[in-house]
């Protein structure tokens, strides 16, 4: 890193700068997505992933932030046993500032808090889309395992409210609690990367009063839980604005409706889909793409297609855009796997 860039911690005074550092970026050519924040984005990263820490780098002629990354922090399963876990979030550097050593720096940063936080016996794992070949190089300089298992595939929102069949679609209560955690954690007991779902973390999205993470179960005539989804609101916090669409692409809109009319979207993603009942879940991927049409503009679930949730969500050759994702992880002993691995929220 140049001599003249120095590191310290991230705190919410860093938000105006953080964010025109994540939205600056110069004119290009070709489709583009641009993140905008709609609140401070210090407090936008806190919000999906309360276990966050993050450092900037500082100019330091007129102390302006040109970098910024983070890490977050939570318990996953990894080859059957429950270990702690760093996802190596959020790293930008300002456009005047690349091919300066600074990303290189940030990487850095990101790795060895890692290490600090987890030890030796945690796991390290970090995301990117699998045409972000610079992203994935990056990835195997902290000797990361590379897993293509994963992709996205964003669908609209519906304006037909679902029938229920005799089911019903609910926020779960306390009393709920004990049935979903048990029935969640032992749906995914074999999968790889799941956070294994606890008393705190429903408690935290009943009564944190923030419109961003939800839980939606649906019960069967008897009132037993027969699946659960994990929800978060990520498009309150920041949209994607996409330009310079390629013309052939516009014209497919307005038949597929790939993007929303007004180029932004507004994502809601999911995670952490249980079923007993295979046409529980179905519908309750249908109600929440309902549920929340005003609030999102697009619903994504990140899912390894290898797993039996593939052919709960009815996906056509038509359904575009495709994202295909990479993993990276870097563990106490490789990562098996011959095991689904668990699509999760980001930061």
């Amino acid at each position: 890193m140049t001599d003249q860039v120095t590191l310290r911690p991230m705190t919410d005074d860093d938000g105006e700068a953080v964010r025109h550092l994540m939205e600056d970026d110069p004119p290009g050519q070709g489709m583009r997505m641009t993140t905008r924040f709609l609140v401070n984005p210090v407090v936008a990263w806190r919000t999906l992933k309360p276990d966050m820490t993050g450092v900037v780098a500082v100019a330091p002629d007129d102390g302006r932030v040109v970098g910024v990354a983070s890490v977050s922090f939570e318990d996953v399963l990894y080859n059957g046993q429950v270990v702690p876990s760093a996802f190596l979030g959020n790293l930008k550097v300002h456009h005047d500032f690349r091919r300066q050593g600074i990303a290189k720096a940030l990487a850095a940063w990101r790795v060895r808090t890692a290490e600090e936080r987890i030890g030796p016996y945690g796991v390290i794992l970090t995301g990117t889309s699998k045409d972000n070949v610079a992203s994935q190089n990056t990835m195997k300089t902290w000797g990361a395992e590379l897993h293509d298992q994963q992709m996205l595939r964003p669908r609209p929102p519906i304006h037909r409210q679902p029938t229920t069949a005799g089911l019903r679609v609910i926020a779960p209560e306390p009393t709920h609690d004990e049935e979903i955690i048990e029935k969640a954690n032992r749906f995914y007991a074999d999968y790889q990367l799941y956070t294994p779902l606890t008393p705190r973390r429903l408690a935290e999205i009943r009564d944190s009063g923030a419109p961003v993470a939800h839980y939606r179960i649906v019960t069967d005539g008897g009132g037993a839980v027969v699946a659960g989804i994990m929800l978060s609101l990520r498009g309150l916090l920041m949209v994607e604005d996409v330009s310079n669409v390629p013309p052939p692409l516009r014209v497919m809109n307005v038949f597929l409706r790939v993007l929303p009319s007004d180029g932004r979207i507004r994502l809601c993603e999911a995670a952490y889909l249980w079923y007993d009942n295979p046409d529980a879940a179905r519908l309750l991927w249908q109600h929440i793409r309902w549920e929340f049409r005003d609030r999102a503009s697009a619903f994504g679930y990140p899912l390894d297609p290898r797993s039996p949730l593939i052919d709960l969500f009815n996906f056509k050759p038509w359904h575009v855009p495709i994202v295909n994702l990479v993993i990276a992880t870097r563990g106490p002993q490789p990562m098996d796997v011959s095991k689904y691995i668990c699509g999760t929220l980001r930061g």
